[in-house]
């Protein structure tokens, strides 16, 4: 981050896995209904053990690999991944829903910057426990622009919002988040360093 406070910006790009929410919940429950859908024992448990020790990383390749998945039950298993319909809804980070409501009430520009599957990213959205739109005047999902770490689609939201690179932060919790921010010449804090 450069010399300014965290509250000295006007623009806030938040990544949204694991910034705003915690992804395992969705992921998890998403696992649970694959196991369902392929009648395959174990298979949400394996999951779930390579998720919490290696990330997912190739977790699908893994999974393939490990049940040997023909190709339509891998589409079986995008199609709940990207679609699951959860029991209960997506909460937010603790401390996340005040930090967005200070910000808001000090007539910041808040936008949502997500990478990945845009119909996964709009299922999750759809899922989390109030209006994402509450506190975010606009969701660009990278996909469709350029994925981060490309900064097209933090060019993009500057263009948009009409400020400058030094009066922006990007707000993530990966090291693709933070080149993004980088590429784009903007100021980054790590999630976990956010003041919530």
């Amino acid at each position: 981050m450069s010399a300014n406070t965290f509250f000295d910006y006007q623009l806030y790009i938040f990544d949204f896995d694991n910034t705003l929410y915690a992804e395992r919940d969705y992921l998890f429950a998403a696992y649970q209904q694959i196991e369902i859908v392929l009648n395959t024992k174990g298979l949400a448990d394996f999951l779930k053990s390579e998720f919490d020790n290696h990330g997912r990383e190739k977790l699908f390749n893994k999974l393939i690999k490990r049940f040997s998945l023909s190709e339509s039950e891998i589409e079986k298993c995008l199609y709940v991944l990207r679609t699951v319909q959860l029991s209960s809804p997506l909460l937010f980070i603790p401390g996340t829903v005040t930090l967005l409501n200070i910000l808001r009430t000090q007539s910041k520009t808040l936008v949502l910057l997500t990478n990945g599957n845009v119909l996964q990213q709009k299922n999750k959205l759809q899922q989390l426990e109030t209006d994402i739109y509450q506190w975010f005047e606009e969701v660009v999902f990278a996909n469709e622009i350029a994925p981060k770490p490309s900064a097209e689609s933090v060019f993009y939201i500057l263009k948009k919002t009409n400020v400058s690179a030094s009066a922006a932060i990007l707000i993530g919790d990966s090291d693709v988040d933070r080149q993004a921010a980088h590429n784009a010449g903007i100021a980054f804090l790590h999630a976990d360093n956010l003041p919530r």
